[in-house]
């Protein structure tokens, strides 16, 4: 059952990609260009608010495949819940849009992610540790409209009628094909000075085979209410398929939400801690899960063969980056005084896969 733990942490990773880029929108002016349809206008329209709040379920199955070494080994289950922020700064960054994100899958904290234009910052038990940005900035331009690449057959659905009121409904059929297309042209934009003469770059072939739908619920005011991603994606290994699941709801529009501060170098021994007057529990309190599972001692080497089979499919450095951060800040922290050491290995080794194997 290895193999299949070790993707209980890998599916959820590849959504995190989506779900934190869903904060990225909001924290860039600018991106590539996107499909001109209703699904992009509404989430730029969102990009545009003061602040927002935004909650996201995931669900991920892994499927053994029908081999002779998967004998007596069943479907398995687990969920990850993402809960987050997008709001002004504090003090001398009071006009600086800031995001703040928990990810809760099945410890008794959440790890925590900050992201600003030009930083980013994990935490786990109130300890943090700013971490090298992404290549171009954690806020990649129009890196949230990534996956509307791949949305095909939009059509208007029948309306949604909730006690929060009624809702347009648009749904959409996901093209794998499309998306591995997507994610490789970007690549090779992306590393343009770094790909020797005459290098082709394949297209990643469990992408490529991925298949699934969504919708997206729109209000009166064309903002995005909830989004639902359902993809099924075979052969995430030799042996395993993987279904997931992935709802997004978002509310507080133009809300007065708290300032976000950022982790100071303040406490013993000049460790970064918090301001004390930040609302460090306000959305662990709003939002704590219920999650299926509990976090055990082998978790440092099940993510870290996450962060392997992770790094395959999601060859965009961006992506890949704000996927990880998660994992990384689990295993960083961990590994106590040796976690700068350990980190700096980790994203070494991340960054080799990035630039030097085939997509």
């Amino acid at each position: 059952m290895k193999s299949a733990r070790a993707l209980l942490f890998t599916v959820p990773l590849l959504v995190v990609a989506l779900v934190a880029g869903s904060f990225t929108l909001a924290l860039s002016s600018a991106g590539p260009s996107a499909p001109d349809n209703v699904l992009a206008d509404a989430l730029k329209l969102a990009g545009r608010q003061s602040g927002y709040h935004l909650m996201a379920d995931v669900q991920q199955t892994v499927i053994p495949r029908a081999l002779p070494g998967n004998a007596g080994k069943g479907d398995e289950t687990t969920s990850v819940r993402v809960v987050g922020d997008l709001a002004n700064g504090q003090g001398a960054g009071a006009n600086e849009r800031r995001a703040r994100l928990q990810f809760f899958a099945g410890a008794e904290q959440p790890v925590e992610l900050i992201l600003t234009a030009d930083k980013a910052f994990i935490g786990y038990g109130q300890r943090w540790q700013q971490v090298d940005a992404p290549p171009g900035g954690v806020a990649p331009g129009g890196d949230y409209l990534g996956y509307l690449v791949a949305a095909t057959d939009i059509a208007e659905g029948e309306p949604v009628v909730t006690q929060a009121g009624a809702f347009r409904r648009y749904t959409f059929t996901f093209d794998g094909q499309r998306y591995a297309e997507y994610q490789r042209d970007e690549a090779y934009r992306m590393l343009a000075s770094q790909l020797p003469q005459g290098m082709q770059l394949e297209l990643h072939p469990v992408l490529k085979a991925t298949t699934g739908s969504g919708e997206l619920w729109v209000d009166s005011d064309g903002l995005p209410r909830r989004e639902v991603l359902n993809l099924a994606m075979p052969g995430v290994t030799a042996g395993y398929d993987a279904q997931m699941q992935l709802t997004v709801d978002f509310s507080g529009y133009g809300d007065s939400l708290p300032a976000i501060a950022l982790p100071q170098p303040t406490g013993p021994d000049g460790a970064m801690v918090l301001p004390a007057a930040d609302p460090v529990a306000a959305a662990t309190t709003r939002s704590r899960a219920t999650l299926d599972g509990t976090m055990q001692p082998a978790v440092v080497a099940q993510i870290g063969e996450a962060l392997a089979n992770a790094a395959r499919p999601l060859r965009r450095p961006i992506s890949l980056a704000l996927a990880m951060l998660p994992a990384l800040a689990l295993l960083a922290l961990l590994f106590g005084k040796q976690r700068r050491s350990f980190y700096v290995a980790v994203v070494s080794a991340l960054i080799l896969v990035m630039v030097s194997q085939p997509l």
